[in-house]
């Protein structure tokens, strides 16, 4: 479901959320993907919106870019959203007992407690979300399974959400443990929430996808990022640190993750303020990482200096696996961006000749397995992946 274009009016997202909440309404898996970028969701319209997704088994993807959250309604929703997995680590016996799940796992006093917390006009979605009719379907609402919640896709961008609201959902990651995209960019997060969502990504089981563009991270904070992802041995594959402020030390430490963990492909700090001396490091890692895993990098709009992207140039005409890389607004001479592009578009064409050659075999062995002669498969190369 797109609600994303100019966003759900207010009686629009109650019907909606009603409707999610509502087991019979609804078959298991019918939304896979549901997006309410620029829907206004004060606190008690967010922790409805968590408790429905909590209920409704299927929803893997979910956009909430630009939706005014703010710190106390990414609290409501993130603890209504989590509290199926709350249940299944206590257990039954705890919740019977009343211990201190109880106050989580109960959708009612979850999204009380958000309506006093509530901050919106009288006749807002917020304050209709408590009428009779609405909590009559909460309360009719079959008692919520024991499987954890299955977001794979979360998009938090444009929330205002500082670094409160990084620490919030950076302590609830592990509960989420599907997660293999996560943008919390446009946050305005700094050095405590870039730390603590740094920790929660270097620890987590498949997160794959990390975006915390536009904020405002230091060098200072990068460097503490990427130590934290090679501590926790993170599997990382693309890393967006775009337009925030770092510099030749936090790249020279992502450069120490990657080199440790030969996981990342994908490195986005393009409108940063890394200089000769970063361009320098990061030559010095392609070349001694000739054959990858980095696929993707994006610098554009840093001062890197002539000898910095001279640097870059060289190393790129022996790098076989980088076939994306832009450089504009670094001080590039037409020499040099000339000598940049002809590598990449070589590595792009032996690209696209291995992908063929992989496809051709095994349509012959897909062929061959038809016709009975049984050809295994088992050494057959599989097809390069795409850049992330």
């Amino acid at each position: 479901m797109d609600g994303s274009r100019r966003g759900l009016d207010d009686t629009t997202l109650l019907c909606f959320i009603n409707t999610l909440a509502t087991p019979s309404a609804l078959a298991p898996g019918s939304i896979s993907r549901l997006d309410l970028s620029h829907t206004p969701l004060r606190v008690e319209a967010a922790a409805a919106l968590g408790d429905a997704l909590a209920r409704f088994d299927g929803v893997r993807t979910l956009r909430l870019r630009g939706c005014a959250l703010g710190e106390r309604g990414l609290h409501f929703f993130i603890i209504a959203l989590c509290r199926v997995q709350q249940e299944k680590d206590d257990g039954p016996a705890a919740n019977r007992a009343g211990g201190g799940a109880s106050a989580v796992a109960d959708s009612g006093v979850i999204i009380a407690e958000a309506k006093e917390a509530r901050l919106g006009a009288a006749d807002s979605v917020a304050s209709r979300a408590t009428q009779p009719g609405v909590r009559r379907t909460r309360a009719e609402a079959a008692p919520v399974s024991g499987s954890a919640p299955s977001l794979t896709h979360l998009e938090l961008a444009e929330n205002g959400l500082g670094d409160a609201g990084a620490v919030q959902i950076a302590s609830h990651f592990g509960r989420l443990s599907a997660l293999q995209w996560v943008d919390l960019g446009h946050n305005q997060l700094g050095a405590a929430g870039g730390a603590a969502v740094g920790a929660a990504a270097a620890v987590h089981p498949s997160l794959q996808t990390l975006i915390l563009a536009s904020n405002r991270l230091t060098d200072a904070d990068g460097v503490a990022i990427a130590d934290a992802l090679r501590s926790g041995s993170s599997r990382l594959i693309s890393l967006d640190l775009e337009a925030n402020d770092i510099a030749d030390g936090a790249l020279s430490a992502l450069l120490r993750f990657a080199a440790v963990g030969q996981s990342l492909q994908a490195l986005h700090l393009s409108a940063n303020s890394i200089g000769t001396d970063g361009a320098r490091a990061l030559a010095s890692h392609l070349i001694a990482h000739p054959e990858g895993p980095m696929r993707s990098i994006g610098l554009s709009n840093n001062p890197l200096g002539e000898a910095g992207v001279k640097a870059i140039a060289v190393a790129v005409r022996g790098h076989a696996a980088l076939v994306e890389l832009s450089m504009l607004g670094t001080g590039a001479s037409d020499a040099d961006s000339d000598a940049i592009a002809e590598a990449i578009a070589h590595n792009r064409a032996s690209e696209r000749q291995r992908r063929a050659a992989a496809t051709k075999l095994l349509v012959r062995a897909a062929s061959a397995a038809l016709s009975g002669d049984g050809v295994s498969t088992a050494a057959l190369p599989a097809a390069p992946e795409a850049a992330p």
